[in-house]
């Protein structure tokens, strides 16, 4: 028999790559580390340049003032410049993290969840896992506040500074959309798949949840943002599709959105 005949090609799987072939550990590890360090040096960079044309035309006006910390968040952090900050570094994640993968591991379209479009049935499984994860968000929330009180987020607090309906459009793309896109790309559609292909699936979900929550950088939310990166990548395991965690995503994020602009009493 032929050598060709012995040996079977290597074919990418039809749907996400959990298996069999591994993407190989340390390029993913670098992969990962690349695209999350360039979010954060983006809004870094992005961040000064929205500050310094700012505060200098401020300081024009108003010569030697020093602004407390709520002036100054409320001055240089409103919807528009949290916008100009937040998407194109989300953006650059997600953008390396699928050129990287498809360039290094050969994936395909549908190795990173997106084999198929969308469906009806996609958007409704979003909405209710996204509401579920609401539902265990806001009851580790609640033990948490009961054994160590009420922690603010930060986050929280910024958004809370604005007002109006066209800062709510601004943030809700800034904060549900686009993370509700690019997040999963990274943490579900990179970083969970390959988790998934080396080690079971329960511990495959717990530790890219963990990454998930270690990456927003907020040791208060740690525990509730690890808790739904664990069902999102439940979800993603489940319906093969990142789809549902898209919706998911942003229908968790848009909660807090709307309770911070309509209800902000309960918001934290």
């Amino acid at each position: 028999m032929e050598e060709s005949l012995l040996i079977a090609p290597v074919i990418a799987p039809a749907g996400p790559a959990f298996g069999p072939t591994k993407w190989r550990g340390w390029p993913v590890v670098g992969i990962t580390v690349i695209s999350v360090a360039a979010l954060y040096l983006a809004q870094i960079i992005l961040g000064v340049i929205v500050a310094v044309f700012t505060l200098l035309p401020y300081e024009r006006v108003h010569p030697g003032f020093i602004p407390d910390s709520a002036f100054l968040t409320k001055l240089v952090f409103n919807a528009p410049a949290l916008f100009a900050m937040v998407i194109p570094s989300e953006a650059l994640m997600a953008f390396l993290a699928i050129v990287l993968v498809t360039g290094i591991f050969g994936a395909t379209r549908a190795n990173l969840g997106f084999g198929r479009k969308p469906r009806l049935l996609d958007i409704l499984i979003g909405i209710l896992a996204g509401s579920a994860l609401i539902l265990v968000s806001s009851g580790i929330s609640f033990v948490q506040d009961k054994w160590f009180g009420p922690h603010p987020q930060l986050a929280v607090q910024i958004i809370k500074s604005h007002t109006g309906l066209a800062s709510f459009a601004f943030d809700f793309v800034t904060v549900a959309l686009s993370a509700g896109i690019c997040e999963e790309i990274m943490f579900r559609g990179v970083v969970f798949t390959a988790l998934v292909q080396r080690m079971p699936l329960v511990w495959a979900a717990v530790l890219s949840g963990l990454l998930f929550a270690a990456a927003h950088i907020d040791r208060w939310s740690f525990v509730e943002l690890w808790a739904v990166g664990v069902g999102l990548a439940l979800l993603y395991y489940r319906t093969r599709s990142l789809w549902p965690n898209m919706i998911a995503h942003t229908t968790f994020n848009a909660f807090t959105l709307v309770l911070i602009y309509f209800l902000p009493q309960y918001a934290k």
